[in-house]
């Protein structure tokens, strides 16, 4: 006879392996319901555990902007990317935590390694962060250099209706 366990204590399984990133990418292989379950999870934080090295959530997380926000990041960088192909998923929708000290690394590592950046660095991480929290609707923390976003993007700004689950903004570098 074989048992099957309920969607429920599968899903609380998941949750308690949550902070075990590489027993979760296994997870997603298991069938759709698993890949459903474990994916908001890996992309609570996805940048906590990310070799700086490895820049693909980058363009993970790109793949999920509209046409315009894509093209607003190519003006200022250039990178290949396929504009018709859309993930399964809608990953920034599932971040919770969002500290952009964390994410530049990756963002600076991703533009070291395209030909010609027509931009600085600064200002096409500070896009990029505009353009992520933009997507972020359950985000609960937020960590930002203050002085770096506004210096490289004065209009920077999250839109309220992303924050009403935040509990935790932590603004850094502040000066009068």
């Amino acid at each position: 006879m074989t048992s099957y366990l309920t969607e429920d204590c599968i899903y609380y399984i998941l949750k308690y392996l949550q902070n075990y990133h590489t027993t979760l990418f296994n997870c997603i292989l298991v069938d759709r319901f698993w890949c459903r379950a474990a994916i908001p999870l890996l992309y609570t934080d996805p940048f906590v555990k990310t070799n700086k090295n490895d820049f693909s959530i980058i363009l993970t997380l790109i793949s999920c902007f509209n046409k315009e926000e894509i093209m607003q990041l190519k003006n200022q960088i250039k990178f290949n990317i396929n504009n018709e192909y859309k993930p399964l998923f809608e990953y920034p929708k599932y971040l919770k935590s969002y500290d952009c000290e964390s994410v530049n690394p990756t963002i600076i590592n991703w533009i070291n390694h395209l030909p010609n950046p027509k931009d600085e660095p600064e200002n096409i991480c500070s896009s990029f962060h505009q353009l992520i929290l933009n997507h972020c609707v359950n985000i609960e923390r937020i960590n930002i250099n203050i002085n770096l976003l506004i210096k490289s993007n004065p209009k920077f700004n999250i839109p309220t209706s992303n924050l009403t689950k935040l509990n935790s903004l932590t603004l850094n570098n502040l000066k009068n």
